[in-house]
């Protein structure tokens, strides 16, 4: 009778809802439970497998009898069990569960509390149960090898030595859980601060102070409440984030800069890297020479008789290892003489209008040598020279060449044509002065790029054997090119569409930084800081994608191994997949949809934030951030 009255007159379903036999009540369907409602002792509800009840915000159901749950429980009122609750499957409490009976959570998947669960009578669990707000026992807790995972909620009282409770709360995001920063294992969080800073640990993202976050030494977010194996890169049993003496070591090639980073050291800016007549050309952790020809007569300085006048039959008529154009030693005069002495031993004398072949020692007819000049020279005796008349300034790093009154570029400086590479060449670019340089037509540059003042642009599948550094206001465009070093961007701006970088990037203090349709791009790390108006869509990131301390940040459709949006404002993170982890810290006004990891999911300390559509392989640890709440709860939330 007790059922018939529940079906009609407190939930409206009808028996084809909720079938009831004597003292039975049973739900086929999903309902939703709206007023107050009592189990006296002796009835029972049955909620069938696939089936979800509701308690409904402010109703209160007290049970004295039986409650068999094969589906899912979820309270968002008040339960109060003075009976037995049998649970094979899942509940999920968002309002007061009272226990002051029997409640046995023999459940297929793990249950939820993100409100009020008190235990005055017997709690027995065999899958673990996640704590999001507060949990009290005041009596009897069984546990069957499982565990209380506590995350940042409160466990009140009373949970015996014997059951396992994990703390898995990570105050200050920093990767290690707030259960390892407890370094004299008392209880208390506030006594343990390593660096003396007065901030303790738990509440410290830089727990040794070395001016290194401890995500950053670590390398990893610590995903074992109880323990994790953390760097400690000299062996003094001291992990590397607690440990502000541990020196940081770069391999050979490399050195550290201001940030503690290893950056690759450009050997050819030292000096004396390779021996006279080779040129240096730097790489990512070494360099290499290269021999020169500086007459370009075919044989190598190095090998070259007379390197700096053409002589590509290398004549040395004393054999002295000089070559004939350049030798004015004595022994080379004294053969000239003795072959001009021959010559005027036997002299011939030429008629008028013929002129002796010393060659041959024959006279042959005159010939009037005739001169052609260029556009813009005259001649001048034998001489071409430039004429007064059409006299033409030559810029910077270029010079006359007079038989043709033409600029053309000095020793050593690569050919261009307006700033522009368009062919393959070799040298190391620094670009002043307010100049524009674009690299294009696919042509190769080997050498390191620094813009100091000027804009750089890379266009149509060029390529740049070399590092990229720009500081200052400068725009910095790579469209469609490849990039084998780092690119390091201070100030100014970074557009990067369609590109390869198989070095690092690192954009800091930049007001526009745009990185688009990248599918095969960044080898290594990409690394946003200070910046503003930072758009990152669809790249492909082989290590880590961070972003700290920006303003209008939109993450969209990326993969990276782990992907951060730390202590930024107006932030969107939306369908990126994460081989590691994604985390979304301490921002203001955020939106987090559609993202998916292949291990843990962390979004805590954000104000304004909404969330929807996340999914994770591993753990999904959501705090302060809004979800509308779905109509049926699934496992997961």
């Amino acid at each position: 009778m007790l059922g018939i009255v529940f079906s009609v007159i407190l939930f409206g379903f009808s028996f084809s809802q909720a079938e009831s036999a004597t003292g039975i009540t049973t739900f086929s369907v999903d309902t939703i439970i709206s007023t107050d409602a009592v189990i006296n002792a002796g009835e029972v509800w049955v909620i069938n497998p696939g089936v979800t009840v509701t308690i409904d915000s402010g109703v209160t159901v007290t049970n004295s009898g039986t409650i068999t749950n094969l589906g899912i429980l979820d309270n968002v009122g008040t339960l109060e069990n003075l009976g037995t609750i049998d649970d094979s499957y899942q509940v999920f409490n968002f309002g007061t569960l009272n226990n002051r009976g029997t409640l046995t959570l023999d459940d297929l998947f793990t249950d939820y509390n993100y409100g009020s669960l008190n235990n005055y009578g017997t709690l027995d669990f065999s899958n673990d149960i996640f704590n999001f707000d507060t949990l009290a026992n005041f009596s009897n807790l069984v546990s069957h090898s499982a565990y209380i995972v506590n995350y940042c909620g409160s466990i009140v009282s009373g949970i015996p030595d014997i059951v396992h409770v994990e703390y898995a709360c990570d105050t200050d995001g920093d990767g290690v859980y707030d259960s390892l920063e407890d370094l004299n294992l008392n209880g208390i969080l506030t006594d343990d601060d390593t660096d003396s800073d007065s901030t303790p640990n738990y509440l410290d993202t830089d727990d040794d102070g070395d001016g290194i976050s401890t995500l950053d030494e670590n390398g990893f977010v610590c995903d074992y409440p109880t323990f994790c194996n953390f760097p400690d890169a000299d062996l003094n049993g001291i992990p590397d984030y607690l440990d502000a003496s541990t020196p940081q070591t770069c391999a050979a090639g490399f050195e550290l800069d201001s940030s503690n980073q290893c950056v690759d050291i450009d050997e050819c800016a030292i000096g004396n890297a390779c021996p006279i007549n080779t040129m240096c050309v730097n790489t990512i952790g070494s360099f290499s020479c290269t021999s020169l020809d500086a007459d370009n007569d075919g044989i190598v300085d190095e090998l070259d008789n007379c390197p700096f006048t053409t002589n590509s039959d290398q004549s040395d008529i004393d054999g002295d290892g000089i070559g004939d154009v350049c030798d004015i030693d004595f022994d080379f005069i004294n053969a000239l003489f003795a072959q001009i002495q021959s010559l005027l031993d036997n002299q011939v004398t030429c008629a008028t209008g013929t002129t002796l072949n010393v060659a041959t020692n024959q006279c042959e007819a005159d010939q009037i040598l005739q001169i052609s000049c260029g556009t813009g020279t005259i001649l001048q005796g034998s001489e071409c020279i430039p004429d007064p008349s059409l006299q033409i300034t030559c810029g910077a790093g270029t010079l006359l060449d007079v038989p043709t009154n033409q600029c053309v570029l000095e020793s050593g400086v690569q050919s261009t044509e307006g700033n522009v590479i368009s062919e393959d060449t070799t040298f190391n670019l620094k670009i002043q002065n307010g100049e524009t340089w674009t690299i294009t037509n696919g042509a190769t540059l080997t050498g390191n790029i620094k813009v100091i003042d000027g804009t750089l642009i890379l266009e149509d599948n060029c390529t740049v054997f070399g590092n990229i550094n720009s500081e200052g206001n400068n725009p910095v465009s790579i469209d469609s090119c490849t990039v084998t070093g780092n690119v390091k961007v201070d100030g100014g701006s970074l557009d990067v569409t369609g590109s390869t970088v198989k070095g690092n990037i690192n954009a800091k203090n930049a007001n526009g930084v745009t990185l688009t349709s990248n599918p095969e791009t960044f080898e290594k790390n990409l690394r946003v800081e200070g910046s503003t108006d930072v758009t990152i869509i669809g790249n492909s990131v082989a290590e880590n994608l961070r972003v700290k301390t920006s303003t209008n940040v939109a993450i969209d459709g990326n993969t990276a191994k782990s992907i951060l949006a730390l202590t930024s404002s107006n932030v969107e993170v939306n369908t990126n997949t994460a081989q590691k982890s994604i985390q979304v810290n301490g921002n203001d006004i955020v939106v987090i949809t559609d993202n998916h990891t292949g291990k843990n999911l962390s979004v805590k300390n954000n104000s304004q934030c909404t969330h929807s559509g996340n999914t994770a392989d591993g753990k999904i640890r959501i705090k302060d951030c809004t979800e509308a709440l779905p109509p049926n709860p699934t496992p997961g939330i």
